[in-house]
């Protein structure tokens, strides 16, 4: 609205002007003399006298407007808030954990963020001071995700798959669908076969074996030239004496690599339960699909492993990113799940290790819960990761050598620490 003095009109500076000449006298003086001036302020300036009101009483005030902004007296609007609590010490601290604990989600590196701390500081890789580590350990999951937001990049890469249905013999193993597979005690583990054979499936090529634990979540993989039926049974004997505790439950998938004489007589020898999904199910298989790309294409892409030397690398890499994955990358389980409406709400426990798991269950001697606690201490993340990469390289330079990196799609996903 436009004010008048006589047949002159007011910008509105000189309108601020007047506000801010008698704002002061304003909130100082009694009811009549806020009404004289108000009266006064109408007229001249031509606000209605609410608005002209609430300028004369706030002018001389801080007040905020809009989504938090801050406005003095003839001053400039600053953002309202708390000071900020984490600096960017703390987040060149936390992006150094992340990327150690292979570029994890807040809620999962809020669950064990102080075990990376240890073991950083027992190792001697770096020096935290103790206003950043307390600031570290009570950080939420939120606020790690929004101080790493602009950090995070994700893989998309798809593959192929490599699963043929098995034989008649399917029917002398139990069928178990994904709701029966709700188990807490460690043992039960689900098997599937990842292949490497690039983009081309024709010949030899190598598949690694990859088991997980439905319990604790323990992983394992190894290499294999093929998935003949011998090699994989060889395999499963080995990952058998690798796992700190008894295998009672073996599931797969209907592949014939697993739906075999030779699997079955193996199973059947060492009193382990031998069950399989449904057909077309991928449900069924649902923890050991989720760790196809966690902890094998995460590690060594999508390229075409043809030859001993790439199996024997693929084995010594699996070693470490077994101790790295078992020891220093937390696990979520599902607590419960709540149905309101159309929608499935899902709680989870607070993430943990493998190792963690297996310590605090009642399923371990206390020797061999002393035996992976003094295997935990003697190991170094950054001094797994430098290898993991190391192998990664090499694995590098053979496909260079091949001429099979062209397509792109061999990406790591840790930073050189």
């Amino acid at each position: 609205m436009k004010g008048k003095t006589g047949n002159e009109e007011l910008t509105m500076v000189e309108k601020h002007k007047i506000i801010k000449k008698f704002s002061k006298e304003y909130n100082r003086t009694g009811k009549k003399g806020k009404g004289e001036i108000l009266g006064m302020v109408v007229r001249v300036t031509g606000y209605n006298r609410v608005y002209a009101s609430y300028l004369l009483r706030a002018y001389s005030r801080v007040i905020y407007i809009g989504r938090g902004i801050k406005v003095e007296a003839g001053g400039k609007g600053k953002k309202r808030g708390r000071k900020r609590v984490y600096d960017e010490e703390v987040r060149k601290a936390l992006l150094f954990i992340w990327r150690i604990s292979g570029y994890m989600c807040g809620k999962r590196l809020a669950g064990c963020i102080g075990d990376y701390i240890d073991a950083l500081e027992r190792h001697k890789e770096v020096e935290f001071s103790e206003s950043v580590k307390e600031k570290l350990l009570k950080i939420s999951a939120a606020t790690i995700d929004r101080m790493l937001r602009s950090e995070r990049k994700r893989l998309k890469i798809r593959g192929r798959h490599g699963t043929k249905p098995g034989s008649i013999l399917k029917r002398e193993i139990e069928v178990i669908g994904y709701w029966e597979l709700e188990v807490k005690e460690p043992g039960y583990i689900e098997v599937d076969m990842v292949h490497h054979c690039g983009e081309v499936g024709r010949g030899d090529f190598s598949y690694t074996l990859n088991c997980v634990d439905l319990s604790t979540g323990w992983k394992e993989c190894i290499a294999l030239k093929n998935k003949a039926r011998v090699w994989v049974v060889e395999g499963i004997d080995e990952i058998r004496k690798r796992i700190p505790f008894s295998i009672r439950g073996l599931h797969s998938d209907n592949g014939s690599e697993f739906i075999n004489a030779h699997l079955l007589y193996y199973c059947g020898e060492r009193g382990i339960r031998f069950t399989r999904s449904r057909p077309y199910s991928k449900n069924d298989t649902c923890y050991i699909e989720e760790k196809n790309w966690s902890v094998v294409r995460k590690y060594v892409g999508y390229y075409r492993y043809d030859t001993d030397e790439e199996v024997r690398l693929l084995n010594e890499l699996y070693g470490y990113v077994s101790l790295y994955e078992n020891f220093f990358q937390p696990v979520m389980k599902v607590k419960e799940k709540v149905r309101k409406g159309g929608r499935v709400i899902r709680r989870y426990n607070k993430p943990q290790t493998p190792f963690r798991r297996l310590m605090g269950s009642n399923y371990l001697s206390v020797e061999e819960k002393e035996a992976l606690q003094r295997k935990y201490e003697a190991l170094n993340p950054v001094k797994l990761i430098r290898e993991i990469n190391r192998i990664q390289q090499k694995l590098l330079d053979i496909q260079k050598r091949k001429g099979g990196i062209s397509n792109g799609l061999y990406k790591r996903r840790f930073a050189k620490p």
